[in-house]
């Protein structure tokens, strides 16, 4: 069976920036969603967030970026009002910022795999996650999420030979 994974923008812009240390590990992570070795899922915050980092060091490589995320095979899911209001609560236990909001999107879809390289925020989600699921059942937001995997550039083979 397929994992599900949701990717977050790092492993984008590391393959766009050609960053010396993660560039081949995110590009064939890139490579394998592309041949559906693995369920991609994302949303437009990704899209913004490309264009918009990548657009403090280089406009041109800020479009090629987008455009490539724009005809990549992932799921792309809605950031609907409950997701944005799921994704404050989650800041209030946590203050991870905008990862609520990939977070929220996660745990409204029942996606417990992150592939990041940004360990500190989600470890942060994953260390909380039971006072996060509280703080949404008190607010009657009900989640059925109960562990996050964190899989990074260097532990995604772990992952995907599963």
């Amino acid at each position: 069976m397929k994992i599900k994974a949701y990717i977050d923008t790092n492993i984008y812009i590391y393959v766009a920036l050609r960053n010396t240390s993660y560039y081949s590990k995110c590009k064939r992570i890139l490579r394998d969603m592309i041949n559906r070795r693995f369920e991609a899922f994302g949303s437009n915050l990704i899209a913004i967030e490309i264009l918009g980092s990548l657009s403090k060091i280089n406009t041109h490589i800020a479009h090629g970026a987008l455009k490539a995320y724009l005809s990549m095979p992932i799921r792309n899911l809605d950031i609907t009002n409950k997701v944005l209001l799921m994704a404050s609560y989650i800041n209030e236990c946590v203050n991870v910022r905008y990862d609520a909001i990939h977070a929220a999107l996660m745990f409204e879809n029942n996606i417990c795999n992150i592939i990041t390289n940004d360990v500190d925020n989600w470890r942060k989600i994953k260390e909380n996650i039971g006072q996060i699921k509280s703080l949404l059942e008190e607010n009657k937001i009900m989640i059925d999420i109960e562990d996050l995997n964190i899989i990074t550039p260097y532990s995604y083979l772990d992952y995907v030979n599963l």
